[in-house]
């Protein structure tokens, strides 16, 4: 599990220009942590958004480590999730796509956009949760971004959105203090 951690840890690097990853996840604070928490010493997830021209749609993956996705959503239903086994709570899609219609919210030319949830597959210690925004606007001039995934269970979480569309391309940091990042083009 620490190593998949490090490998997602080391991957984010690659799209901050000029800045270490470490830089990016200042400030941390400490915090004393019960044993459930012990499971990877920090908590992340990273969102990838991309337009695609040829339809139209932005194309969103989320990478979340399966544990605490399990742990939040089942919280919040009184539900066991049991991902990534073959007990999996046959409601889960259903369970995780109304999660993040209230956690994961996107805004083109101040309009509120309808995510669709398009499907999700495990990668070792992570779930990657597949969705996408039809019909966007070719003239995007106005991009917001609320991200609250996971923040209500874990203080210390933080969430990184890699965005790009045609050549531009823009990561922003998500953390408990900071929900709502906003672009103009």
């Amino acid at each position: 599990m620490f190593l998949s951690f490090l490998l997602l840890f080391q991957s984010l690097f690659a799209y901050f220009d000029g800045q270490t990853t470490l830089d990016l996840l200042k400030p941390i604070t400490a915090k004393t942590v019960n044993a459930v928490d012990r499971v990877h010493p920090m908590h992340l997830a990273v969102t990838e958004m991309n337009y695609n021209p040829t339809t139209q749609t932005f194309e969103i993956s989320h990478k979340i480590f399966f544990d605490d996705l399990e742990k939040t959503i089942s919280e919040a239903t009184k539900q066991k999730l049991l991902l990534n086994t073959p007990q999996e709570n046959p409601k889960t899609d259903s369970y995780i796509q109304k999660y993040l219609q209230i956690n994961f919210q996107v805004f083109c030319n101040q309009k509120p956009q309808s995510i669709t949830f398009v499907g999700k597959e495990y990668e070792n210690d992570a779930v990657w949760v597949y969705c996408e925004i039809a019909n966007v606007p070719a003239s995007l001039q106005y991009l917001e971004i609320k991200n609250t995934i996971l923040l209500a269970t874990f203080d210390d979480q933080i969430n990184f959105l890699h965005f790009k569309k045609g050549t531009f391309s823009k990561s922003w940091r998500f953390t408990i203090d900071n929900t709502v990042q906003q672009w103009e083009f």
